[in-house]
């Protein structure tokens, strides 16, 4: 049943008429942040694609407008950078969105960075997909540098996030489920911009867990977009999350939010086209791995 593309062996897919715009939001990140995301999007050996840059308004006066006249300085066309006055990190990626066209867009956090073909590796797979699919997403890690104390050598090891355990159990129809307790992390992740605009973007009454909600909409089974693709490559670094980089959101249990608006599954809502044991199978992830309960880790 497992569903998963590998984009190195499609070359003969026309990836290169796949244009994505990349949506950055920044908030009181340090420039060594910024400034590794930035220069991983430089390097990216796919070229077609635009950034914009969402800063919140508190961010560009701390720094005096510091990545505004970076931007200028680059004088690369295909950087944009705006700023936010509206309350929240949805709202932000909503407004960056409306500033361009391009037919999938790819998000990639302040302090998060991408291998220099991760645009390529997801070009070939959208090209290669069927027209149902709204959203890839792929694997993602934290490089870790590692000293022997034999040696004093130094080695980068790859820690992986969210290794995504049991996706074999669940087809792309039914990756609604799966992510319920795997969540995709949204650097890792593009949609396509038709399906996001019709499902309204994000929710911008979501101050938290704003990208788990806009992939469980995309992917709803009864009213969603269409599927989801896995991309079995390792190309995106993510940094754990820091309240510090993230807009202040009013005391409310976010997660708790999400649960309530997409219950967890039980026996009698198998879906028609599933066989008994296949559903069972399902279930019996979900319920295992509950705990995480939408939770991105670290």
């Amino acid at each position: 049943m497992l569903n998963i593309m590998e984009p190195k062996t499609y070359p003969n897919s026309n990836s290169r008429n796949v244009r994505f715009d990349i949506i950055m939001p920044l908030h009181m990140m340090e420039s060594v942040y910024v400034l590794r995301a930035i220069d991983s999007i430089l390097n990216q050996s796919h070229r077609k694609w635009r950034l914009t840059i969402v800063e919140s308004q508190k961010s560009f006066e701390a720094n005096d407008g510091e990545w505004a006249a970076f931007v200028e300085l680059l004088d690369d066309s295909r950087l944009y950078h705006c700023t936010e006055n509206r309350k929240g990190i949805s709202a932000a990626r909503n407004h960056a969105a409306d500033k361009e066209r391009s037919d999938f867009i790819a998000f990639l956090d302040g302090d998060d960075s991408w291998e220099s073909d991760y645009l390529q590796n997801m070009a070939f797979a959208i090209a290669a997909s069927e027209p149902n699919i709204v959203m890839w997403w792929s694997r993602l890690g934290k490089p870790l540098v590692l000293k022997s104390q034999m040696t004093g050598k130094e080695q980068v090891k790859i820690l992986e996030y969210s290794p995504y355990e049991g996706l074999e159990l669940f087809s792309p129809a039914y990756y609604y489920y799966y992510f319920m307790v795997h969540p995709a992390y949204p650097s890792s992740v593009i949609v396509r911009r038709d399906a996001f605009q019709a499902i309204g973007g994000f929710d911008e009454e979501m101050l938290r867990c704003e990208d788990q909600d806009l992939v469980m909409r995309l992917l709803h089974p009864e009213n969603g977009q269409g599927h989801a693709q896995f991309v079995d490559v390792l190309c995106v670094y993510r940094e754990p999350s820091r309240d510090d980089h993230k807009i202040a959101a009013e005391g409310k249990d976010w997660v708790q939010e999400l649960v309530d608006r997409y219950p967890w599954p039980v026996a009698w809502d198998k879906p028609e086209d599933l066989m008994d044991d296949v559903w069972e199978d399902m279930l019996e992830h979900i319920y295992n791995t509950r705990h995480k309960n939408f939770t991105l880790q670290g």
